[in-house]
């Protein structure tokens, strides 16, 4: 070694990759720097190595000292490719780690992945793998990089039997599955009627199934779509020259049935007073004018009138629809109450009692009534200025909303969002008959327990016929714990509703949600009341809302 040689520092890789600094005695310790140590790692290949905390302490001390030493700078580390599928194995993605200071990933490290992982070479985007390797060079030492190089055919099940009805006007006698407010008031046509022999909904078969095929090119299996039969209700028949058309057997009223359409009765009145008598009819009734004071009409299907309700009453299997409004007397008990199953959409409500099963749509005022719908309450419509409920009580399963709460006079007035009482004691009910069955199946093992040590013909009839028993118990437990399922999610629904105000609630409100009330001392302006950490709060409205 020359003694210009000698006053050099020297990198030194060993055969485990470790990479020293052979510091000598002579050199000068003002050319060391960190720079400097980087210029000899690059000449020797060695750049990018992850160099130990105190590595350059250590080597200013031996220059300081002038005494020559071996410092462990680090170890070259070659770069690493790893393959990752996850769990329905459709993809694969390439994870490279750049080396530091080694041998960097290539072409045939990439394919020896690929090849250990099996991954089916047909489904590789070999540009990604360039690309990457590309990348990865101009990458700083240690990079992570990853990127998705094969990708599959998930499988496409086939889909199941599906109903299109051929009219837009057919009535849905369905609660909302809205959920955000988004409802409001509509002028609703006149209900739709058709003659005999009419299309009403056509059957879409089944789509066929295919295949799917995983990175690794294993088959995915896809489900065959179900064949399902039309349900034809009372008045429609299956088209004897298409078996997949719907058409009505009768002129009605056609109504959406589950995978069907029935079509039921229609009747046509000018107006219901004392020249007509009460109405009760099997079916659906259109009245064009007004139901007189005192006047009861009651129909399995829809009741749509076009003038207005007057110290009357409805009730109705189906939709109730009047145009300008139900008005009751205030000066005595009111006789106006509407019962329906379905949805209740009218002009306005005063002095009046109500039952709806669905939704309750009100076009312009909500005032003195008392009204329970099992999903939402909303008055107002799009143009309609002003909206308000104000005075009696309101109650929704789901959700309230209305542009004004109560009035300028403090009258009291109630807004709640609550499940039935027929949910909580249904719900009471079902926990008593799910413990009570239990009961009665533990007593039904312990007598077969006792029956299985008797080795007796009749021993193993009497377990036999525990057997069923058993398991018809265990159904009926079954069923009840869905049943209650559903009860605990309609709980849970109520505890999430919102009782939403456009404009302004003002003093005498009460807002109940669940178990939780308040009641308003000071107008309140645009925004929502909820359940926040179990109690009742009001809060402004998002920018969306």
């Amino acid at each position: 070694m020359s003694g210009q040689q000698a006053e050099e520092i020297i990198i030194e890789v060993n055969e485990f990759g470790g990479v020293y600094a052979s510091v000598p005695s002579a050199m000068d310790k003002s050319k060391y720097s960190e720079e400097y140590l980087k210029q000899l790692l690059k000449q020797e290949g060695c750049l990018g190595i992850d160099i130990e905390k105190e590595a350059h302490e250590e080597i200013k001390k031996l220059l300081k000292s002038k005494k020559a030493g071996r410092v462990k700078l680090g170890n070259k580390e070659d770069g690493a490719v790893d393959i990752l599928i996850p769990h329905d194995k459709l993809t694969a993605k390439l994870s490279i780690a750049t080396a530091r200071g080694g041998k960097q990933v290539g072409v045939q490290d990439i394919m020896a992945a690929l090849d250990t992982r099996k991954v089916d070479l047909s489904l590789v985007n070999k540009k990604r793998i360039v690309g990457l390797i590309l990348q990865g060079q101009r990458s700083d030492p240690g990079a992570l990089i990853e990127v998705e190089v094969a990708k599959g055919y998930p499988a496409q099940h086939g889909q199941d039997t599906q109903f299109e009805s051929l009219h837009d006007e057919i009535t849905e006698r369905l609660p909302s599955e809205s959920r955000d407010g988004s409802l409001e008031y509509c002028d609703l046509e006149e209900l739709l009627s058709v003659e005999e022999g009419v299309e009403l909904m056509r059957m879409i078969p089944p789509t066929e199934p295919k295949k799917g095929i995983n990175v690794i090119g294993e088959e995915i299996e896809a489900k065959t779509g179900e064949a399902l039969a039309f349900n034809a209700g009372d008045g429609a028949v299956i088209c004897s020259k298409n078996p997949n058309v719907l058409i009505s057997s009768m002129k009605g009223q056609p109504v959406m049935a589950h995978k069907g359409v029935k079509v039921g009765h229609l009747k046509t009145l000018g107006s219901v007073d004392l020249a007509t008598g009460d109405i009760d009819y099997d079916g659906s009734i259109i009245i064009k004018e007004n139901i007189s004071a005192g006047m009861r009409v009651k129909a399995t299907g829809d009741v749509q009138v076009f003038g207005m309700l007057e110290d009357g009453s409805i009730e109705a299997g189906g939709n109730v629809d009047i145009k300008l409004g139900a008005r009751g007397h205030a000066n005595r008990s009111s006789n106006v109450e509407i019962k329906c199953a379905g949805n209740l959409s009218a002009g306005y409500l005063d002095n009046i009692r109500v039952q709806a099963k669905g939704d309750v749509l009100i076009k312009t005022k909500l005032s003195n009534s008392f009204v329970f719908a099992e999903q939402q309450v909303v008055v107002g419509s799009k143009g309609q200025k002003k909206s308000s409920i104000v005075g009696g009580r309101t109650v929704s399963g789901v959700l309230i909303r209305a542009e004004e709460l109560g009035g300028s006079s403090g009258l009291s007035t109630e807004i709640v969002v609550l499940y039935s009482d027929a949910v909580e004691e249904r719900l009471k009910s079902i926990k008593k008959e799910i413990s009570d069955k239990n009961a009665k199946l533990i007593s039904k093992l312990g007598k077969m327990v006792g029956l299985s040590k008797q080795k007796t013909d009749k021993a193993k009839r009497e377990k036999l016929a525990l057997t069923e028993e058993t398991e018809s118990i265990k159904q009926e437990i079954t069923e009840l714990m869905a049943e209650q399922s559903r009860s605990e999610d309609c709980v849970d629904q109520v505890k999430s509703g919102r009782i939403i105000v456009q404009k302004e609630t003002n003093p005498g409100v009460t807002i109940k949600i669940f178990d939780q009330e308040i009641k308003v001392k000071a107008r309140y302006g645009a925004g929502f009341f909820a359940l926040d950490e179990g109690k009742v709060s009001f809060q402004k409205p998002n920018k969306e809302e």
